[in-house]
Parts: C-alpha cells; sequence; structure tokens
C-alpha cells in the first residue's frame, strides 16, 4: 500500500438535514494490480481498493471513514464494486463492540455498535484512472509517483433501513502509489454473450419503443425474460408482477437490472400487442398505464424458442421465464405448466434478481 493525497469530500442528506465531510488531511491507503505487460505500450488496472481515515482517525477508529472498491466489468471500465462508509467505528472484543466512536460532522446514528453504511447492489459509480505505461507497465511492483484516481457516480448507501446518497464526483486522490503485477488477472471481466435475437420493442412505455435491438441491450445487467402472448390472461400477469418488481427494485436504488417479455408471433395482431403492453390490474403499480420496459414482438425467426435452457437443453415456452446473471450466465428458469402459481414466480423472480454474482455456482 502507498499513501496518497485526497482532494475533497462529500455532503449528504439524512434525517431531514444535510452533513458535509472534508476529507483534507486524510489519510488514504490505496492498492492497485495491474496486468504486466513487457512489450506493449501500457498495462491495464483492474483492481483498485481506496481506504480514507481522517486526520483524527487510526487502525481501531475508522469514524468518518470510507472504503471503496472498484474492479473491471466487461469493458475494462473500473467499475464500483463496494462502497463502505463508517458512521460510527467501534472496536469488538469476542464480537461484541466494547467501545464506539461516532463520526463528528454527521448526524446522530439511532443503533448502538459499529454503524457502516454499504453500496447497494448494483450502485452506479466508478474511477477515472489512466493505464499504467513502460517501465512501470512491465515490472512486478510498479512505483507511480504521480496517480490520480477520481471516482465518479452517486451510490445509494443503506444500514439497516437508513440511507442516503454518496456523491463520488467531489471526491479525488493524487500522488505516490504502488500497483501489484500479476500475469494472470484479466483486464476485463469475463462475459458470456446472451442468446441473440434482434426484434422490435412494441411496447410504447419503453424507453426503446419502435426500435429493433437485441439482448445485448443489457449487457452487464440481470435480464428476466417471459414467454408471454396478448391472448395469455396467466402471462399478463406474469408480466404485471413484473412491472411491480421493477418498481420494488427502483424504490431500493438498484438499476442493474432489465425486464423483458417476448409476445410471441401469433400474437403480433394491434390488440393482442396492447394486451401485452398495459398494465391493466392489481398487483400494477399504475393500472391501465403501460409497462415500463421491453416488450419484444416474436417472429418466425425469433421467439420462444431461441432460448434454450443450457441444463436440459429445452426451448421456452409459453409461461417459462429466463434470468440470466450480468456476466451473461444462465442462472434461472421458472418453468411454465400452462398454468402459473404467481406467488411463486413471485418469488422466484425476487431471489434470482437479488442473487449476487459472485455466489453463482
Amino acid at each position: 500500500a502507498a499513501a496518497m493525497n485526497v482532494t475533497g469530500g462529500f455532503t449528504a442528506a439524512i434525517d431531514n438535514s444535510e452533513f458535509t465531510l472534508d476529507y483534507a488531511g486524510a489519510t488514504v491507503q490505496a492498492e492497485l494490480q495491474h496486468k504486466i505487460n513487457k512489450s506493449g505500450q501500457y498495462a491495464c488496472v483492474p483492481s483498485v481498493m481506496i481506504k480514507v481515515t481522517p486526520p483524527n482517525g487510526d487502525a481501531a477508529d475508522r469514524s468518518c471513514g470510507l472504503d471503496l472498491e472498484f474492479g473491471a466489468d466487461f469493458n475494462g471500465e473500473l467499475k464500483l464494486k463496494k462502497a463502505k462508509f463508517y458512521a460510527k467505528s467501534a472496536i469488538f472484543q469476542d464480537g461484541v463492540p466494547i467501545m464506539t466512536f461516532p463520526c463528528k460532522g454527521w448526524t446522530t446514528e439511532p443503533a448502538k455498535g459499529e454503524v457502516a453504511y454499504e453500496s447497494i447492489e448494483g450502485a452506479e459509480g466508478y474511477l477515472e484512472m489512466k493505464p499504467i505505461e513502460q517501465p512501470a507497465a512491465g515490472q512486478a511492483k510498479a512505483v507511480l509517483s504521480n496517480a490520480t484516481l477520481a471516482p465518479k457516480g452517486k451510490v445509494e448507501m443503506k444500514f439497516k433501513g437508513r440511507k442516503f446518497t454518496l456523491d463520488l464526483n467531489g471526491i479525488s486522490f493524487n500522488g505516490g502509489a504502488i500497483s501489484e503485477g500479476s500475469e494472470t488477472i484479466d483486464c476485463a471481466q469475463k462475459y458470456q454473450p446472451l442468446p441473440y435475437i434482434e426484434l422490435q420493442d412494441v411496447n410504447p412505455g419503453s424507453p426503446l419503443h419502435n426500435q429493433t435491438y437485441s439482448l445485448e441491450e443489457f449487457k452487464g445487467k440481470y435480464v428476466a425474460i417471459v414467454m408471454g402472448a396478448g391472448w395469455c390472461a396467466s402471462c399478463l400477469s406474469q408480466a404485471h408482477y413484473l412491472e411491480k418488481i421493477k418498481t420494488d427494485l427502483e424504490a431500493q436504488g438498484r438499476k442493474d437490472f432489465a425486464m423483458v417479455v417476448i409476445n410471441d408471433k401469433s400474437a403480433n395482431s394491434a390488440a393482442n400487442q396492447d394486451k401485452m403492453c398495459k398494465c391493466s390490474k392489481s398487483p400494477c403499480p399504475s393500472p391501465g398505464k403501460h409497462l415500463s420496459y421491453t416488450v419484444f414482438q416474436g417472429t418466425a425467426e425469433f421467439g420462444w424458442s431461441t432460448l434454450i435452457d443450457p441444463k436440459t437443453g429445452q426451448a421456452g415456452k409459453k409461461n417459462d421465464c429466463f434470468i440470466y446473471a450480468p456476466d451473461g450466465r444462465f442462472i434461472f428458469k421458472h418453468i411454465g405448466k400452462g398454468t402459473v402459481q404467481l406467488g411463486q414466480f413471485d418469488q422466484e423472480v425476487r431471489a434470482a434478481l437479488n442473487t449476487k454474482v459472485e455466489d453463482i455456482p
């Protein structure tokens, strides 16, 4: 680890007030990893961990401290993996907090013991950083004399039902850093392409209405796909449940998922498309309005059967729901059987969309 300088801080709204933390003078530890490149001009840096400890803090007292972890995404950009803010730090003995240190300048936290807010799943933060140039690019331990790390994004932070937005745009780090070299680390996260379909989005409520596109539009997100049809009452109910799940996840600050319905080729009439795209009854958050996500119109070339369950080899059919992870892996299939237990469908889809990528076998 190497010490860096920090500039700025953040202002957060919580408990009907605003609180500003300035990290000037804080201790910064930055741990970087790069892929050793002895012949090329640059080396990528796919892993960065930053730990900020305010001037009066130490290893035991992390109050007001901030931890940021970034990792390469599918495009090689440094995406926020985890953020942690210590509103109240603690010293533990046998797992029990015996002393606490509240963050000065922060709201009074009602919880006893340590209070550490963490970023929600799918938080949309990232890090701007230049690649490492030669000769450091080819070294097992690269000493960077003038590195600049610039976090970006507004990140939803939560602790036991309490939350605030962490604005990373006002914080930057610069100065000396050490990067550990590796010959095996990947410059980008591995990705398995989603099944190829290219269809028109016929839903007036979708941001991409009337456009023709593929599932790659949702690369890097969880994707839930229902095999539906405007003439199928249970399919319409499934679509309504997807809308409710979408609304609930968005209320939690989640943006790392997408919902899709493939309206069967047999339901390509204007009337059937209108039925499929309308959120007409409970549990729709806004009955009578259009769904707010993609409704693809199936064709003879692309439709339900284009999606294949890799575990069984079976093609998709009416009422099936396929769910894919952000890295493209198939993680779940709700099997349609002509009738749908909607409560079970709701629970299974929510559980799959809340599965952490690192927990997927």
